[in-house]
């Protein structure tokens, strides 16, 4: 009998469980967040059964999951066009990057960025570049990033046979602002470099922007562009 009770309990309990997980993947992220602070307030009470431990390893996983850009790691900001993400040295530039090119939900529309310092990129590559922002038509930047007036230099040299050469490689709807490229470009292989913008989709906005960089394009190629 009392191993019938335990079965029974065991049973409501996964049950339970089951409902959590499935509707913690729908949960909008102000709930998950919240969700992750109670459980995070059990386990400082000293409430943590291995069901608590479960779900604080899940809660996290699905907060990465659903805000990426929470996880950024940048010098400073939320993002806000009040407080907004602070790019001021290469490996935060790098972050914006890995952030947008890896093909999530992490296009950044409606956020905002500011370049708070100068800063230097310098990448060679013979696959797919790292340190340009976007990566395709679904997969690019659609945000706000005011330069600030300072200067991001570049020293791209492109060995692979891909589209698209420039600092912001793919945007859409996006504006940039108040910012100053300068370095060198060169393209060995197939087309469209920018001293700014490689493509740009949809309604993009782009003002007090100075380009000094040089291009190098192939033989041939007709298609780059001072900004884009």
């Amino acid at each position: 009998m009392a191993d019938y009770a335990k079965n029974i309990v065991d049973l409501h309990a996964k049950r339970a469980f089951s409902r959590w997980v499935h509707l913690s993947f729908y949960q909008t992220k102000g709930i998950t967040i919240a969700n992750c602070l109670l459980l995070l307030c059990e386990f400082i009470e000293g409430k943590t059964t291995t069901m608590t431990r479960l779900k604080i390893f899940l809660t996290i996983a699905l907060l990465y999951a659903v805000v990426p850009e929470a996880w950024a790691q940048y010098s400073g900001g939320s993002g806000t066009e009040a407080d907004p993400y602070q790019i001021s040295t290469a490996d935060d530039w790098i972050a914006l990057c890995n952030n947008v090119n890896k093909g999530t939900s992490t296009t950044y529309s409606g956020k905002f960025f500011k370049l708070t310092a100068d800063i230097t990129v310098k990448e060679e590559f013979d696959g797919v570049p790292t340190k340009m922002v976007g990566r395709g038509e679904n997969v690019n930047f659609r945000g706000t990033f005011d330069g600030g007036g300072h200067t991001l230099t570049v020293n791209y040299v492109d060995n692979n046979d891909e589209n698209a050469c420039a600092p912001f490689r793919y945007i859409r709807n996006a504006t940039i602002k108040n910012l100053h490229v300068a370095g060198t470009i060169t393209k060995n292989h197939k087309l469209f470099a920018g001293g700014l913008v490689g493509v740009a989709y949809g309604t993009c906005h782009i003002s007090t922007c100075q380009s000094s960089v040089e291009i190098h394009g192939h033989n041939g190629d007709c298609s780059s562009g001072g900004f884009i």
